[in-house]
């Protein structure tokens, strides 16, 4: 009850216009929605639909037993049959979704997550999707414990193949890599088979409450695909930390998956969380990156992070607000989507010299508790950047109105 009385106020109240121009038609949703619970049904997977979103019920499921997560199923932008036009989402529906769980999870003692699956994303990485829904319901082929693993350092090279292979955001340059072993008893060999592997950036300097941390990210983690290890990023982390004495670590997770309540555990604690991130999606179904790093030319051979046309990046650097925008994505043939806002997450040491130092100034401070966390990473110099930026400004302005988390749909 506490999460429909959330997400209603969350929905109703802030008068969502997600009327006939907000939500994907019935008749568009239908084919993939129906392909995800076909699959569900093919692998036994219990599902129905969920009465907790009175403006989204056709696209939410509530998934495994006594329902162990929702499923958000998101078709991609198509254009409709009767006006040529598409039907886009609020910029912020997906995250307004994500805060409403999360919320529901922090007051209650169990932890309730939503997944937003987007069309594309299924189809791109169809085997790494799977797997992860399969692993939230618990139904995934192998559970290794963190204790029968040996834990090394791996290479850059080693990482990128496991990374590509079982990580749906791929792989990226790290610093420090670590995997997780077994013994493979397939062959008539003994062999080491990797099972998982988390990567860190290099150290990075930055004045906390007047001391001096050096902070690292970690960058990726993940394991096998239909694999669960248990314990084991705490048994990487763990050996991280022994090797190269971080003051703290800080990482972000893609909140299209769930909240950060599962890394809390672990002795994270949620310090930001970002506005939607503004993509375009094709007429074919590509999904086309505006902002960040490693985005490459739209004819380029990789399909990693593909961006727009020049001409059409040229055209939107022309403009100065959001609506002028869009239609100008829409007479290109692409169309506005966002994700719910990554999370950041920050833990602080406490066997570190920079955290000891900051305890002997207060006896009441404690490293592991999330106010104080919280505390130490606001009053931090240089501070992560709290919102997107980009120096195109018809890309700005889009990204200007995800941010004020408006509900109106721009057509």
């Amino acid at each position: 009850m506490l999460f429909k009385r959330v997400l209603l106020f969350r929905l109703v109240s802030t008068s969502f216009a997600l009327s006939v121009r907000s939500v994907y038609q019935s008749a568009t949703a239908l084919p993939f929605g129906t392909t995800v619970t076909s699959w569900l049904d093919q692998q036994s997977i219990t599902w129905k639909l969920s009465n907790e979103f009175p403006l989204g019920r056709y696209n939410v499921l509530e998934v495994g037993n006594s329902r162990q997560f929702l499923l958000h199923v998101i078709p991609s932008p198509m254009p409709c049959s009767d006006d040529n036009d598409y039907k886009p989402m609020s910029p912020s529906l997906c995250k307004h979704m994500t805060d409403a769980a999360t919320l529901t999870s922090s007051s209650s003692s169990s932890s309730l997550d939503i997944v937003h699956l987007h069309q594309d994303v299924w189809q791109q990485q169809t085997e790494i999707v799977q797997s992860r829904l399969r692993v939230k319901t618990g139904m995934e082929t192998r559970r290794i414990y963190a204790r029968k693993t040996t834990v090394k350092r791996i290479t850059n090279d080693v990482a990128r193949a496991f990374f590509l292979k079982h990580h749906l955001w791929g792989a990226t340059k790290a610093k420090y890599i670590y995997g997780l072993f077994v013994v493979s008893t397939e062959s008539d060999k003994t062999e080491e088979e990797l099972v998982a592997a988390a990567s860190f950036s290099s150290s990075r300097t930055i004045l906390r409450q007047h001391v001096l941390f050096q902070s690292h990210e970690l960058l990726r983690f993940c394991t096998q695909r239909e694999t669960t290890v248990v314990g084991g990023l705490t048994k990487l982390i763990t050996a991280f930390v022994r090797e190269q004495e971080p003051d703290d670590m800080v990482t972000q997770i893609d909140r299209d998956w769930g909240g950060g309540v599962g890394w809390c555990k672990l002795g994270f604690a949620s310090v930001s969380v970002m506005p939607p991130l503004v993509m375009a999606m094709s007429n074919d179904g590509t999904r086309r990156h505006l902002v960040g790093a490693g985005i490459r030319a739209a004819n380029s051979e990789s399909a990693h992070r593909v961006g727009l046309p020049t001409e059409t990046l040229h055209q939107l650097s022309q403009l100065e607000n959001a609506k002028a925008a869009v239609e100008l994505l829409r007479a290109h043939g692409f169309s506005p989507v966002y994700d719910s806002g990554v999370e950041r997450l920050c833990m602080l040491v406490p066997s570190s010299k920079a955290v000891r130092a900051l305890q002997r100034e207060n006896e009441d401070w404690r490293a592991t508790d999330d106010d104080t966390t919280k505390a130490v990473w606001d009053d931090s110099v240089p501070k992560y950047p709290s919102e997107y930026y980009s120096p195109n400004s018809g890309i700005l302005e889009l990204l200007k109105h995800a941010s004020e988390s408006r509900e109106e749909v721009l057509l």
